[in-house]
């Protein structure tokens, strides 16, 4: 068992823990629900949490020992990549075309997958809960991506979440992306048609099943707002 930051409480069917930790340059925040006991559950966490590193660890541009940065720096080659960077690679290359461009990885001249992971982590995060009986879950990712499985309690079907906007949202089996930018002096996405970043303080969030076409739609959605 890895002990992380969490709180736990005891129900009468069912359990709920709460737990956090920072990767991908954001706090990851879960709350499980579940008939596990306390250091079955943080076994949970931190089998998404390994998961989280292993990813990084093949796709953060910022990390010069990273597998992407060593192929953006001609390290590696293509044919050279674990089986798994190259499925991501060519399944952002196949975003690319079918959204006529927007949604380009390498419109900095190198590949950036800083707008996809965290919405392929969501999606790698699913198995974990499956396998280890985990019916009921909330995954926030930074409070842009957010996977939310099953439902808190009986009451209701689906988890209530908010997004920047203040926008409420009832999620079951589905994740909430939000792109954009959160002030007027932020810009960090750029329009692959203009190669211009897109200004202004604006946000958009897309309801989607998977967390990785979430990070794709709610991009193009922001820069298709801009036009």
């Amino acid at each position: 068992m890895r002990l992380f930051p969490h709180i736990f409480n005891r129900g009468k069917a069912e359990n709920i823990l709460y737990s956090w930790f920072s990767a991908m340059h954001s706090r990851v925040d879960i709350m499980l629900v579940a008939s596990l006991e306390e250091e079955e559950m943080l076994d949970v966490v931190g089998e998404i949490h390994s998961r989280i590193a292993e990813i990084e660890t093949l796709g953060n541009c910022f990390n010069i020992d990273s597998e992407l940065s060593r192929f953006n720096n001609k390290l590696l080659t293509f044919e050279e990549l674990s089986p798994e960077l190259q499925r991501i690679l060519s399944v952002c290359e196949e975003w690319k075309t079918k959204t006529d461009g927007l949604f380009d990885v390498s419109v900095e001249g190198k590949i950036n997958l800083s707008g996809f992971l965290k919405g392929y982590a969501l999606d790698e995060i699913r198995p974990i809960l499956d396998s280890n009986g985990v019916g009921a879950a909330l995954v926030n990712m930074g409070n842009s991506s957010v996977l939310a499985v099953g439902s808190l309690s009986a009451e209701k079907e689906g988890w209530e979440v908010e997004n920047l906007n203040g926008e409420k949202f009832l999620l079951c089996n589905q994740c909430l992306t939000t792109s954009g930018n959160d002030s007027e002096s932020r810009k960090h996405i750029i329009n692959p048609l203009t190669g211009q970043y897109v200004e202004g303080r604006r946000l958009v969030s897309v309801v989607t099943s998977s967390g990785a076409e979430g990070e794709v739609a709610s991009t193009v959605a922001f820069i298709r707002s801009s036009c």
